[in-house]
Protein backbone atom coordinates (compact mmCIF):
# COMPACT_ATOMS: atom_id res chain seq x y z
CA UNK A 1 0.00 0.00 0.00
CA UNK A 2 2.63 2.12 -0.19
CA UNK A 3 2.34 5.56 -2.16
CA UNK A 4 4.18 8.89 -3.30
CA UNK A 5 2.52 12.18 -1.68
CA UNK A 6 2.09 15.01 -4.43
CA UNK A 7 3.12 18.12 -3.67
CA UNK A 8 0.47 19.61 -1.60
CA UNK A 9 -1.18 23.00 -3.17
CA UNK A 10 -1.19 26.02 -1.03
CA UNK A 11 -4.93 26.38 -0.67
CA UNK A 12 -5.32 22.23 -1.46
CA UNK A 13 -5.22 18.75 -0.10
CA UNK A 14 -2.02 15.86 0.33
CA UNK A 15 -3.17 14.12 -2.48
CA UNK A 16 -1.17 10.18 -2.04
CA UNK A 17 -0.29 8.34 -5.64
CA UNK A 18 -0.52 4.82 -4.70
CA UNK A 19 -0.80 0.97 -6.57
CA UNK A 20 -4.20 0.38 -8.57
CA UNK A 21 -5.52 -1.82 -5.64
CA UNK A 22 -4.65 0.75 -2.70
CA UNK A 23 -6.58 3.27 -4.89
CA UNK A 24 -9.41 1.19 -5.30
CA UNK A 25 -9.59 0.18 -2.05
CA UNK A 26 -9.57 3.50 -1.14
CA UNK A 27 -12.89 4.26 -2.70
CA UNK A 28 -14.28 1.62 -2.32
CA UNK A 29 -13.85 0.21 1.27
CA UNK A 30 -16.96 2.28 2.43
CA UNK A 31 -20.46 0.27 0.99
CA UNK A 32 -22.33 2.57 2.28
CA UNK A 33 -21.22 5.80 0.69
CA UNK A 34 -22.76 6.63 -3.04
CA UNK A 35 -20.29 5.72 -5.13
CA UNK A 36 -20.05 6.02 -9.00
CA UNK A 37 -17.20 3.69 -10.70
CA UNK A 38 -16.18 4.84 -13.48
CA UNK A 39 -14.02 2.44 -15.92
CA UNK A 40 -11.19 4.45 -18.40
CA UNK A 41 -11.92 1.14 -20.68
CA UNK A 42 -15.76 2.21 -20.72
CA UNK A 43 -15.32 6.25 -21.15
CA UNK A 44 -13.39 5.84 -24.44
CA UNK A 45 -15.69 3.05 -25.46
CA UNK A 46 -18.93 5.26 -25.43
CA UNK A 47 -18.20 8.42 -23.43
CA UNK A 48 -21.37 10.01 -24.36
CA UNK A 49 -22.75 7.60 -22.82
CA UNK A 50 -20.69 7.14 -19.22
CA UNK A 51 -20.14 10.67 -18.96
CA UNK A 52 -24.02 11.67 -19.23
CA UNK A 53 -24.55 8.52 -16.07
CA UNK A 54 -21.76 10.56 -14.20
CA UNK A 55 -23.74 14.09 -14.43
CA UNK A 56 -27.00 12.25 -13.63
CA UNK A 57 -25.42 10.77 -10.91
CA UNK A 58 -23.91 13.71 -10.04
CA UNK A 59 -27.21 15.72 -10.33
CA UNK A 60 -25.70 18.01 -12.60
CA UNK A 61 -27.84 20.83 -14.57
CA UNK A 62 -26.14 20.12 -17.88
CA UNK A 63 -27.36 19.25 -21.87
CA UNK A 64 -25.95 17.29 -24.41
CA UNK A 65 -24.00 20.23 -26.09
CA UNK A 66 -22.36 21.02 -22.50
CA UNK A 67 -21.62 17.14 -22.15
CA UNK A 68 -20.04 16.82 -25.56
CA UNK A 69 -17.83 20.21 -25.03
CA UNK A 70 -16.46 18.43 -21.35
CA UNK A 71 -15.71 15.36 -23.11
CA UNK A 72 -13.79 17.23 -26.23
CA UNK A 73 -12.10 19.15 -23.47
CA UNK A 74 -10.86 16.07 -21.12
CA UNK A 75 -9.98 14.03 -24.01
CA UNK A 76 -6.87 12.29 -24.34
CA UNK A 77 -5.35 14.23 -27.04
CA UNK A 78 -6.34 17.51 -25.37
CA UNK A 79 -5.56 16.40 -22.12
CA UNK A 80 -1.61 15.66 -24.43
CA UNK A 81 -1.64 18.91 -25.43
CA UNK A 82 -2.26 20.63 -22.60
CA UNK A 83 0.47 18.95 -20.90
CA UNK A 84 2.79 19.45 -23.33
CA UNK A 85 2.27 23.06 -23.48
CA UNK A 86 2.08 24.04 -19.66
CA UNK A 87 3.38 20.62 -17.73
CA UNK A 88 1.03 18.05 -15.32
CA UNK A 89 1.91 18.45 -11.73
CA UNK A 90 0.64 14.63 -11.34
CA UNK A 91 3.33 13.10 -13.30
CA UNK A 92 6.32 11.55 -11.73
CA UNK A 93 9.90 12.87 -11.80
CA UNK A 94 11.28 10.28 -13.34
CA UNK A 95 8.60 10.47 -16.36
CA UNK A 96 8.97 11.79 -19.75
CA UNK A 97 4.96 12.78 -19.65
CA UNK A 98 1.90 11.47 -18.18
CA UNK A 99 -0.66 11.44 -20.97
CA UNK A 100 1.72 8.83 -22.18
CA UNK A 101 -0.89 6.65 -24.95
CA UNK A 102 -4.33 6.57 -23.69
CA UNK A 103 -5.30 3.08 -24.83
CA UNK A 104 -6.28 0.14 -23.43
CA UNK A 105 -5.15 -3.51 -23.23
CA UNK A 106 -1.23 -2.30 -23.55
CA UNK A 107 -0.20 -5.38 -20.45
CA UNK A 108 -0.40 -7.74 -23.32
CA UNK A 109 1.92 -6.96 -25.25
CA UNK A 110 4.12 -4.39 -22.93
CA UNK A 111 3.94 -6.60 -19.39
CA UNK A 112 5.91 -9.89 -19.52
CA UNK A 113 3.26 -13.33 -18.02
CA UNK A 114 5.61 -12.54 -14.48
CA UNK A 115 4.71 -9.13 -14.36
CA UNK A 116 0.63 -9.41 -14.75
CA UNK A 117 0.75 -12.58 -12.20
CA UNK A 118 2.60 -10.60 -10.08
CA UNK A 119 -0.25 -8.03 -10.82
CA UNK A 120 -3.48 -9.88 -10.78
CA UNK A 121 -2.78 -12.34 -7.88
CA UNK A 122 -3.35 -9.47 -5.05
CA UNK A 123 -5.91 -7.87 -6.95
CA UNK A 124 -8.36 -10.55 -7.80
CA UNK A 125 -10.96 -10.03 -5.50
CA UNK A 126 -11.38 -5.97 -6.57
CA UNK A 127 -10.37 -7.08 -10.77
CA UNK A 128 -14.14 -9.48 -10.52
CA UNK A 129 -15.52 -6.69 -8.83
CA UNK A 130 -14.98 -4.33 -11.47
CA UNK A 131 -14.91 -6.94 -14.58
CA UNK A 132 -11.12 -6.54 -15.24
CA UNK A 133 -10.82 -10.49 -14.31
CA UNK A 134 -10.45 -12.60 -17.47
CA UNK A 135 -10.34 -16.36 -17.92
CA UNK A 136 -7.12 -16.20 -18.62
CA UNK A 137 -6.00 -14.73 -15.19
CA UNK A 138 -6.94 -18.44 -13.52
CA UNK A 139 -3.63 -20.16 -14.89
CA UNK A 140 -1.94 -17.59 -13.30
CA UNK A 141 -3.30 -18.23 -9.86
CA UNK A 142 -1.84 -22.15 -9.75
CA UNK A 143 1.54 -21.24 -11.48
CA UNK A 144 4.27 -21.51 -8.50
CA UNK A 145 5.52 -17.94 -7.77
CA UNK A 146 8.76 -17.56 -9.87
CA UNK A 147 7.91 -19.60 -13.45
CA UNK A 148 6.21 -17.64 -15.39
CA UNK A 149 8.21 -16.48 -18.46
CA UNK A 150 8.08 -13.50 -20.91
CA UNK A 151 6.86 -12.96 -23.40
CA UNK A 152 3.86 -13.24 -22.09
CA UNK A 153 1.95 -16.34 -22.88
CA UNK A 154 -1.66 -15.38 -22.24
CA UNK A 155 -4.43 -15.10 -24.80
CA UNK A 156 -4.11 -11.86 -27.17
Amino acid sequence: QHGRVLDRPRNGAYEVCGSWLAHVRSWTAKPHQQLRIVRYEDMLADPAKVFGEVVSFLRMDADSSLIDQAIEGTSFEALQAAEAAAGFAERPKDTRRFFRSGTTEQWRTVLSEEQVTRIVRPCEREMRKFGYWLPEFDQLKTKPAGQEGAPTGLAR
